[in-house]
């Protein structure tokens, strides 16, 4: 999934009067949904971690498991594709959908 980015730019951090930031839970793990970002480029990367350090992210528990992407709550993933941050999102499987297959190569 392609984040959709607005018709004009918006300063990272910035937010169109519609996307109302919602009040986060303290753990990922407290999100039955989650999605992996990845980002277009390191510098993309970058501005998403400084974004997760203004106000409306603060908050937002996350998770970057490779050094390359961000884990966040599926319900978040609209809110930074708001302030214009590139990147693609897939649903974050958890290891009860995986196959004995899939889950004996993770475990190499």
């Amino acid at each position: 999934m392609s984040a959709r980015l607005p018709s004009k730019p918006v300063k990272n951090g910035e937010l169109t009067p519609k996307s109302a930031i919602p009040a986060w839970k303290c753990h990922l793990d407290s999100y039955p949904e989650k999605q992996l970002l990845r980002f277009a480029s390191k510098e993309e990367l970058h501005a998403a971690i400084d974004l997760l350090w203004t106000e409306p992210f603060r908050t937002l528990p996350h998770d970057t498991p490779d050094g390359r992407s961000i884990v966040v709550p599926a319900e978040a993933v609209e809110h930074l594709a708001r302030t214009g941050l590139k990147f693609t999102a897939t649903k974050l499987r958890s290891v009860s959908e995986l196959t004995p297959e899939e889950i004996k190569k993770l475990r190499r």
